[in-house]
């Protein structure tokens, strides 16, 4: 998956959401699903309230909001 499709998918999971069709848990769900590793191996997620874009960053332990890097398919993760 890309971060242009997962920003596609994410704004259609929260017009869902909005609308009741999905619980809390089944949008945190969907939105583990639309994870992206990057081609330096760190994985991104898309922030539930604001669709903002973060990394994690196994130094700090911590999810660091950021801009995404450019647009490329990375491998899917493994089974």
């Amino acid at each position: 998956m890309t971060f242009a499709e997962a920003d596609r998918r994410y704004a259609d999971l929260k017009q869902q959401f909005a609308a009741g069709a999905l619980t809390v848990d089944q949008f945190d769900d969907q939105l583990h699903e639309l994870m992206v590793q990057d081609s330096l191996g760190r994985w991104w997620a898309k922030s539930r309230e604001s669709g903002e874009w973060h990394y994690y960053d196994p130094v700090t332990d911590a999810w660091v909001q950021a801009l995404p890097p450019a647009d490329k398919p990375a491998p899917p993760p493994p089974s």
